[in-house]
This record gives C-alpha cells, structure tokens and sequence, in this order.
C-alpha cells in the first residue's frame, strides 16, 4: 500500500478495511510513524545561500528559491531547473520559467517540490537574457507585497519598502540587505528611521539589482502606531472634559 500523502487515520481505516475482508474479527488497526524522512530541498546555483533547507509543507519553487536568499543579479530564473530525488516517468527532470509565473503574479501556480528535489538556478548567458530580468529586486518580512519587484526609478530603500506597502508593526530601524558583491555575499543593517527623522543618508542607500530586502517586525508589544491608537482616545477625552467644562 502506498503510504505517501496519506495521513496515519487514514492508513489504519484501509488496512482495517482489507484484513476485514477475510479476518471479520480484526475490530481496529494501529499505525505508526516509525521514522520520518527528511523534508529537506536543495538550492543550488545562481542564489545568495545554496544549500539544503527544510520545509514543514511542500513549497513552490519560488518559495525554495526565496529560502536561498533569493536569486542573484545574473540568475537566469526563466529556465530553472527541477530535478526529483528520484526520477519517475511521473517525475521527469523539467525546466520551469519562474520569471514569467513572478511577471503575471502567480506564486501559488508554480511548481511545488517534493522532500529530497534539487532546484539549479542557472545564471544568464548569451541569448538566454530576460528582457527586465536583471532589474529585479526581492522583498520580504512585514510588507503585504513581498515577491519580485522591478527595481523602479528611483531606486532607493525607502520608496521600495513604502512600495510594498509596509505593514503597522514593521521595524524599520533593522531592516537588513543581503547583496552580492563580486564573488562573495554581504549582509548589512539598515535603521530607516535616521533618514526619516534625522535625514541621515545612510538610512536610505540606493538598491542594486538582484538585492534581497527583509523588513523585520517589531520585537516588542508596542510600536509608533499602537502609541497613537492610545493616545488618540486620551486626547479625544481630555477634549471633551475642556469642552464640558466651558
């Protein structure tokens, strides 16, 4: 019987089921997990982090790549390729265009992988270049548009996160920005909040193709706009008070 796919109730009614069949006085069926295989996926090639990562759910393609650190400035992300921990007739190796699902904005059709799949993300050669493909910023964290972003003019931190619209608990004094230089990656901090309340210029560096955004959230209970939600409140009263006071 296959197993995949399946949860363990379901797997011990099948089974009580079948041996009922010819054994009617088997009355119930346990199943248990004995081990539990690795739901690792592999990322290599034109990524920032290549490696192995782990998954709780299968993901997507672009959810791997994501994982990664997302792709690099000279990633060639319309012909990744899939390759199956084990190969089937069902699941041949397969070239995929993330580029194209990213531009009309379907994450949730592409691809899903499966525990042990490798995804290569191949870099660009000659004639293989995707028109816009090398302006491509990645944004994640506390913003309601993550994903691919065309890096826009201008091209600063600030327009890009209020372009993706940041949400009322994002920290934007540790925003952090993972970029290739060279043959090596860098990871820097970012405190937006000196260039919004002290103009400061390193607050709001100007973004470079292929760099990954991560917008944390705020650590504590409180930030900017829950203190004017209980502020609002107390200025409304004190209002009244004077108003009913005249």
């Amino acid at each position: 019987m296959r197993a995949a796919g399946r949860t363990v109730g379901e797997l011990s009614a099948d089974i009580s089921r079948r041996i009922s069949l010819t054994l009617r006085e088997t009355l119930q069926v346990r199943v248990g997990i004995v081990e539990v295989r690795s739901r690792k996926i592999f990322v290599l090639g034109s990524v920032l982090l290549p490696g192995a990562f782990s998954f709780k759910q299968d993901p997507t393609v672009w959810e791997a790549i994501s994982e990664a650190g997302g792709a690099t400035a000279d990633a060639n992300l319309a012909a990744v390729e899939i390759i199956p921990a084990e190969l089937t007739a069902d699941r041949p190796k397969r070239t995929v265009d993330v580029a194209a699902a990213i531009r009309n904005g379907n994450y949730d059709g592409m691809a899903r992988l499966k525990p042990g799949d490798t995804v290569q993300v191949p870099r660009q050669g000659a004639g293989t270049a995707v028109a816009g493909e090398g302006s491509v910023i990645y944004i994640m964290g506390a913003v309601s548009q993550q994903g691919a972003h065309g890096l826009a003019v201008p091209s600063d931190l600030i327009t890009t996160v209020i372009r993706s619209a940041p949400s009322a608990d994002a920290d934007l004094s540790k925003i952090e920005i993972v970029r290739r230089e060279g043959g090596r990656v860098v990871q820097f901090k970012v405190n937006a909040r000196d260039y919004l309340s002290e103009a400061q210029p390193n607050g709001n560096p100007e973004l470079r193709p292929g760099d990954t955004i991560y917008v944390p959230r705020q650590s504590r209970g409180f930030n900017f706009f829950s203190i004017i939600g209980f502020v609002s409140p107390v200025i409304a009263l004190a209002t009244s008070i004077a108003l009913l006071a005249r």
